[in-house]
């Protein structure tokens, strides 16, 4: 990572503190995470009308998108050409989705507990469980 920092950045850890690390892992964690909240799968089809060129572009990332959730991210993406993968990844992310929503489904979900990405933890009782 240091060496990145230094030849893409112009970064060398010298400079490093602790407001840049924060930074850096905002950056890196953002397409994680989401605050979309989808309660039915319709929302999100209307969502992606609103952001897509064509309402056939629009349909063909939903479709894209429930190939994702059933059969999961990496055997969806062998099944489409690579131009028509990345367009509806980039349609699906422009709804407001992220990468952590394009999984597959089949998860049991557990309660939702808000996290802060941005505040430093310097202990593990600093995490309430």
């Amino acid at each position: 990572m240091l060496k990145r920092l230094k030849e893409d950045k112009n970064i060398n850890y010298l400079d490093l503190n602790p407001d840049l690390l924060l930074k850096l892992h905002d950056d890196y964690f953002y397409q994680y995470h989401t605050n979309i909240e989808v309660t039915d799968m319709s929302d999100i089809l209307e969502k992606l009308i609103k952001v897509a060129p064509t309402e056939g572009q629009a349909r063909a990332a939903y479709d894209c998108y429930l190939r994702i959730r059933t059969v999961g991210y990496e055997q969806a993406k062998v099944s489409y050409t690579k131009p028509s993968w990345y367009r509806h990844i980039a349609i699906l992310k422009a709804s407001g989705l992220s990468r952590a929503d394009l999984n597959a489904s089949n998860v049991v979900p557990f309660r939702t507990r808000i996290i802060e990405l941005s505040q430093s933890i310097r202990h593990w009782d600093d995490i309430a469980c």
